[in-house]
């Protein structure tokens, strides 16, 4: 695949997100104003155990599509997905079966009682969802991503509109919510259910040498960082939930979240490169000429697209979560500032290179030495501090430590020195135009003083994006390549 495409299906999977965040975002922007917060505390809950347990319950599946397929003739390919769609089935019943089982006893570990009766009512979710989990590895594999980006804004339009409708329209609570939430499952499995076959439709189905056993032999360890990774990730989730309370919860869940721009533009990433690196290793590419231009091209990209915004975000971050969800969660910029602080490392695109080096183990092992360190960590953070912020400290600056452990792994393995894979010199010239911009921006409200919070946000964005664009001029750092690859044929 070429650079251009690469680019240009990298762009469609991120336009995809980009939809994903913005519904998200207005979603919650809209149930903080209706719900107070123990009712927005206990919605949040229940999306932070589905999400918790989804990584245990999909056992590494969603990658199989990306590994598989570019292996298999078109004519097998429909197979392949046939097989892996049964599992997700079988995993999903199981998944929905299990949290309606155990409702009460999740209610009483999370100190809510108010789960029981909403997990329940959220139960079928999990057998609707699983099914549509790694779609957009098959559109990436045969280069539908477009379709991907349709998929996703149909089924977070349809997902908003179920789940807002009723709070604001019939003065619903968090339970006519989570029934909206379902109802919208039913919309993104059907549509998920199509697109898995569309790319594969014109070929004639043949049978593929893959066996059950082969998936679970490739997933199985994926699952194990999985879930390693899903208690990293939860970890600050479970203490903040446990320990401070709903309220503190839904100050943390607003505020918690990674900036979009790079969750949005790294998960693409992902997305393209994992197809691409397999297909490689496949038919015995050399690495430091057919998989390091493309990694150090990604990662420059993801600099110059990625370092200006977040800045600017970390600077104006009680602004941020005033506007998006009032006063009551100024607070959230706390969580908010500190949360982004691991976007500066993350932008690597370890993940795929991981996979195709066939460093799985590894990856888990790190991922399980990261989370004994870090829950360990936090539990001692909260008997000497007792404060949310530490633990969130403690959380990012675990990530960083073990991103840069599967960094280094990564130049030994393909013996090079570790600087080839950062590309110091963008992201220094970034940087330090991004440092100029806010200096600007710091003058700029000394002398006006704005007191309307809408017209000091807009006014800092306008000066900070022209300090940083003139900027960029004289250090010639080439935002129009960004451009070039979108707009050729």
């Amino acid at each position: 695949m070429s650079s251009t495409n690469n680019t240009k299906q990298v762009a469609w999977v991120a336009i995809g997100s980009s939809f994903s965040f913005a519904f998200a975002i207005l979603s919650s922007m809209i149930l903080s104003r209706y719900f107070n917060k123990d009712d927005y505390g206990t919605y949040q809950q229940v999306l932070y155990i589905y999400h918790t347990l989804l990584s245990v319950f999909t056992l590494g599946l969603p990658k199989a599509y990306s590994y598989f397929l570019p292996r298999v003739r078109n004519n097998e390919a429909k197979d392949v997905i046939n097989k892996i769609n049964h599992l997700f089935f079988i995993l999903g019943g199981a998944f929905s079966l299990v949290l309606y089982v155990n409702s009460p006893f999740i209610a009483q570990f999370m100190k809510n009682d108010e789960l029981a009766r909403a997990l329940r009512i959220f139960s079928p979710v999990p057998f609707l969802m699983l099914p549509t989990m790694g779609l957009e590895g098959v559109l990436a594999t045969y280069k539908k991503s477009h379709s991907l980006a349709v998929y996703t804004f149909v089924t977070r339009l349809a997902l908003l509109v179920c789940v807002t409708f009723p709070v604001v329209f019939m003065h619903g609570t968090y339970t006519h919510a989570i029934v909206g939430f379902t109802i919208s499952s039913c919309i993104s499995f059907g549509m998920a259910l199509f697109l898995k076959y569309y790319p594969v439709r014109g070929y004639d189905h043949e049978k593929s040498s893959l066996t059950y056993l082969e998936i679970f032999r490739f997933s199985l360890p994926l699952l194990v960082a999985s879930i390693w990774g899903i208690l990293i990730n939860s970890t600050d989730q479970f203490f903040i939930s446990r320990y401070f309370g709903k309220k503190t919860y839904a100050e943390f869940a607003n505020g918690g979240l990674e900036f979009p721009i790079a969750s949005l533009l790294i998960s693409a990433c992902s997305t393209v490169m994992t197809p691409l690196f397999a297909r490689q290793v496949k038919e015995g590419g050399d690495f430091s000429k057919s998989i390091l231009p493309v990694w150090q091209a990604t990662i420059s990209k993801s600099v110059m697209i990625i370092y200006p915004l977040l800045i600017l975000c970390i600077f104006e971050a009680p602004s941020i979560m005033e506007i998006l969800y009032g006063r009551n969660y100024i607070n959230s910029s706390g969580f908010f500032r500190i949360k982004q602080v691991v976007n500066f490392v993350k932008i690597m695109p370890y993940a795929p290179m991981i996979i195709a080096l066939g460093s799985v183990r590894f990856y888990s092992m790190s991922m399980m030495m990261a989370f004994i360190g870090l829950a360990a960590s936090e539990y001692v953070s909260i008997l000497l501090f007792d404060n949310p912020y530490c633990l969130v400290l403690i959380h990012t600056l675990c990530i960083i430590l073990l991103s840069s452990a599967l960094i280094l792994h990564i130049a030994i393995k393909i013996n090079i020195k570790i600087k080839s894979l950062i590309p110091s010199r963008i992201i220094f010239k970034v940087a330090m135009a991004s440092l100029f911009a806010l200096g600007a921006i710091l003058a700029m409200d000394k002398v006006l003083m704005l007191r309307n919070l809408y017209w000091k946000v807009m006014a800092d964005g306008c000066v900070y994006f022209s300090v940083y664009g003139i900027f960029c001029v004289f250090s010639k750092i080439d935002y129009m390549a960004l451009l070039r690859p979108l707009t050729s044929k």
